[in-house]
């Protein structure tokens, strides 16, 4: 992970090219938007799976989360389920998610979004 001071914000960027991840994992973030769905679900997964984990590791505690297009989809679905394995309730946890995220996309067209169908389901995590 990345730590960049853009003015007064502090922004954290995510690099899968570390020694301990596979040659496989290891390109996960070397380009976007690749036309191969299975590898494009890895992508998306990353931020989500690994990142939301890591806030407390750094010593930070952040008060909003950004999430750009559906990159970060799976961001929002593990802070939910990080705060009801914690004992929060459901919807409590929804409420709270959605009052400390902001999201943003500069492609509003359907053509600008992943879809996936039931199948990527399989991928591994």
């Amino acid at each position: 992970m990345w730590q960049v001071r853009v003015g007064a914000t502090t922004l954290y960027l995510i690099d899968t090219n570390v020694e301990d991840n596979s040659p496989t994992d290891r390109d996960l973030s070397a380009r976007l938007y690749i036309a191969d769905r299975e590898v494009r679900i890895q992508q998306e997964i990353v931020p989500g799976h690994r990142w939301s984990a890591n806030p407390e590791t750094l010593g930070i505690q952040p008060s909003l989360w950004h999430a750009n297009e559906g990159h970060t989809a799976f961001m929002m679905l593990e802070r939910i389920n990080e705060k009801v394995a914690a004992g929060m309730a459901f919807e409590e946890a929804l409420r709270e998610i959605r009052a400390t995220t902001v999201f943003t996309t500069h492609t509003p067209v359907p053509a600008g979004h992943d879809v996936f169908s039931t199948i990527c389901g399989q991928v591994p995590v």
